[in-house]
């Protein structure tokens, strides 16, 4: 189900395009490899070429963004987002399920989406729909799940504890549920049809969560749904003159190397 395109290294200095996206880092710390790969990715960033960058969920492990602890803690990915989005480039992040209250962090001029849906306009009549992705199957208990720890009465009880404490439990639970990850097994039938209505009349739909490489042909053969890997394969997706690459990344300061997905649609 997932593209095989072979990967092709390209040289580049900095990045480009219509949209360059990340999703699904899971970020522990700023110092981690993950998060010294995405601060580097941004730095290279070319902003006079770039219209959209979108982090779309899931960047962090966890992350509280309404308590000074998390505000320091990833204060450095605060700054080199505001300074990308000061050079001209709408710098957008969609809240995933790992983040809370992100609309309070406070970084300056990035636009943070938590319920409304987020379409891109990339010219020539092409949208993009975005999503973090954790909602397109629209399963109910998820749904109820999904609504309680995002609540206010959550937010307000996760704030009467101290936030190293809170912070700690959850990348512990964070860890433990990924060491399930390898018997779980996704239903990919369901799941592309819930994203074919999802996109809708949208030319294509790019979303994150499931951690699965998709580069599907809509039901109409009108573009394309797409899904990143994990950052655990560090990977960003850019969009540029009508078409997808997958940007595969190995160490920061090295070339990157991509992935085209054009050949699908040909």
């Amino acid at each position: 189900m997932a593209d095989s395109s072979n990967t092709q290294q390209q040289k580049l200095s900095a990045l480009s395009g219509q949209m360059i996206y990340v999703s699904d880092t899971h970020i522990q710390t700023m110092t981690d490899n993950r998060g010294q790969l995405l601060l580097d990715l941004i730095a290279r960033i070319d902003a006079e070429k770039t219209k959209y960058f979108v982090l779309n969920g899931d960047i962090f492990d966890f992350c509280f963004g309404a308590t000074d602890y998390f505000r320091q803690k990833f204060g450095l990915l605060g700054d080199a987002l505001s300074e990308l989005a000061s050079k001209g480039v709408q710098v957008i992040y969609v809240e995933g399920n790992h983040e809370f209250q992100l609309d309070q962090i406070g970084w300056k001029n990035v636009k943070i989406i938590k319920d409304e849906e987020l379409v891109l306009e990339v010219g020539n009549g092409v949208t993009i729909k975005v999503a973090h992705g954790d909602l397109i199957m629209k399963d109910r208990l998820y749904f109820a799940y999904r609504g309680l720890v995002k609540s206010q009465l959550f937010s307000f009880l996760a704030q009467l504890f101290p936030s190293k404490w809170v912070d700690a439990i959850s990348l512990k639970y964070a860890s433990e549920s990924r060491k399930r990850d390898e018997y779980r097994h996704l239903n990919h039938e369901p799941l592309l049809n819930a994203a074919n209505e999802w996109v809708g009349s949208h030319t294509h739909g790019v979303f994150g969560h499931f951690h699965t490489p998709y580069a599907e042909r809509k039901s109409d053969n009108s573009g394309l749904l797409v899904c990143v890997d994990s950052w655990y394969n560090p990977n960003s997706l850019v969009f540029e003159n009508g078409e997808f690459k997958r940007v595969l990344l190995s160490q920061v300061g090295e070339e990157f190397k991509f992935t085209p997905l054009k050949s699908l649609l040909d």
